[in-house]
């Protein structure tokens, strides 16, 4: 009889460890977008997509109001909106370089490889051309 009590044990070790990893690569990528705002004037790119992440379901004058009050920078919901569209092109650019950080030779292949792995390739997809120069 085949004992496939080992083959379980790896395969959930595995799925733990990419857990982890995925979160570290999510977390990582706050930091940095955080940082990058903090590093750019009249940028609110973190605090703008916190709130949409985190209120999704209020629109936008209401997270606009949500940012102001806690940055102390008047946003209206246009601005909200300008501020949140560059926010996810630039966490998608930074989660990309983020991912990259482990793979030695980056190639998109590989890069795809990652991304899918860590089930983020979705919301990266369209910025991959852009990310491998």
């Amino acid at each position: 009889m085949t004992d496939f009590s080992q083959v379980a044990t790896a395969v959930s070790a595995d799925r733990e460890w990419q857990t982890s990893w995925r979160e570290c690569v999510l977390q990582n990528t706050w930091n940095a977008l955080r940082d990058h705002q903090k590093r750019s004037k009249g940028n609110l790119s973190h605090a703008c997509l916190k709130a949409f992440v985190e209120h999704d379901d209020e629109d936008s004058k209401r997270l606009a109001a949500r940012v102001s009050a806690s940055t102390g920078q008047s946003l209206t919901a246009e601005a909200f909106r300008k501020q949140l569209s560059g926010a996810r092109r630039r966490f998608g650019e930074l989660l990309i370089k983020e991912a990259s950080h482990t793979i030695s030779n980056v190639t998109p292949e590989l890069l795809s490889e990652e991304l899918r792995d860590l089930d983020l390739l979705n919301y990266v997809k369209a910025l991959l051309p852009d990310a491998i120069r």
